[in-house]
């Protein structure tokens, strides 16, 4: 489920950037955190080793929280609605949370001693 929030975030995302009509390096910044959010959620899921999947689920938390960093800026210039803004920012979130969700399983795998 996670995967299908990201990718269809992912492409709200980009559409975003591309018609806020920002600075090419902001836009970049925005497409490319939310499309490595997607493809590093991807590429954890087919991993087989338990340290490789929680360093691609955490790039990838990462990267959400990188985009939505990006979308605030273009909020603050007024490129960007509110509530458009808002409604991504929600959605970004929850696909964070279930990300989290997917690291902390992933670590007490790995350590189930610590945690």
């Amino acid at each position: 489920m996670v995967i299908s929030k990201s990718s269809d975030w992912a492409i709200r995302m980009r559409k975003m950037a591309f018609s806020a009509r920002c600075d090419t390096f902001t836009e970049r910044q925005i497409v490319s955190a939310a499309t490595s959010a997607y493809l590093n959620l991807v590429e954890g899921n087919h991993s087989v080793y338990p340290a490789e999947q929680l360093k691609f689920y955490s790039t990838a938390r990462g990267s959400v929280a990188e985009a939505l960093a990006g979308m605030e800026l273009l909020v603050k210039e007024g490129r960007v609605p509110e509530p458009l803004a808002a409604d991504l920012q929600l959605a970004g979130e929850e696909i964070s949370k279930m990300m989290w969700g997917l690291i902390r399983r992933k670590q007490r795998q790995i350590h189930p001693t610590r945690h």
